[in-house]
């Protein structure tokens, strides 16, 4: 489940790990094929402790000339992977390793275009650091976004609670820890889904709730000062 409001995600994307390095590269610049339009989606963004930035794009071109043009264009230093719906053409530059996934839409395509900082250490980062989850969670995604307007992160994560034991756990302990229901929705028992909100001086809580056939799922987005890092 994408929550509303929620971040973008990235399933694309190897768990790679590091630090956050403190001199870097200037992130490279990425062409684009002719008839192709980009807007960014993060200009700086930390998926699971890999700096990245992303971008989406749509092409007035078919998803084959798209992955034609960059294998063309990276030659044998590219690497093609697909997904299902989806073709992945990757390329090393210097410090940096660039994914363009494209797939099929209407007469032309569509996709994303990721640059990730290649790793020159692992990092201790614990995914989920600072933010409450009951035990047993499984936190798959944390995304910080340092350099937004307003900073933000955003988890994924999945547990074999039902929908309302992980309700009740969020409102036992952000009660607790001093957050304030931001409005009076809440989750009805026996429901398969639901979304909380919560507030904390000026910063925002969301906590999109969902069952599957066997687990949970959790969505949480936090935004304002202090929670773009990993406590």
């Amino acid at each position: 489940m994408t929550a509303p409001g929620t971040k973008r995600c990235w399933p694309w994307l190897s768990l790679l790990w590091s630090g956050l390095l403190p001199a870097a590269s200037a992130w490279p610049d990425l062409k684009l094929p002719d008839g192709a339009h980009a807007a960014e989606v993060a200009s700086h963004m930390i998926y699971n402790g890999t700096d990245m930035r992303g971008q989406v794009f749509t092409s007035s071109q078919s998803a084959g000339d798209v992955v034609k043009f960059y294998r063309n264009l990276w030659g044998r230093q590219s690497v093609l992977n697909q997904i299902p719906g989806w073709q992945i053409v990757g390329h090393r530059e210097g410090d940096f390793y660039l994914t363009v996934q494209v797939r099929p839409d209407g007469s032309g395509s569509r996709g994303d275009i990721g640059i990730v900082r290649i790793p020159t250490q692992r990092s201790t980062v614990e995914l989920g650091s600072g933010v409450p989850h009951p035990s047993n969670t499984t936190v798959f995604n944390d995304i910080l976004y340092p350099d937004d307007r307003t900073p933000a992160r955003t988890l994924a994560m999945t547990n074999k609670l039902s929908v309302q034991q992980n309700a009740n756990y969020y409102r036992e302990h952000l009660a607790e820890t001093g957050w304030k229901p931001a409005d009076p929705h809440g989750c009805a028992p026996g429901a398969s889904s639901c979304v909380m909100n919560y507030e904390q001086g000026s910063r925002k809580m969301m906590v999109a709730l969902t069952a599957n056939a066997s687990h949970s799922q959790i969505v949480i987005n936090l935004m304002g000062e202090g929670v773009a890092r990993h406590e």
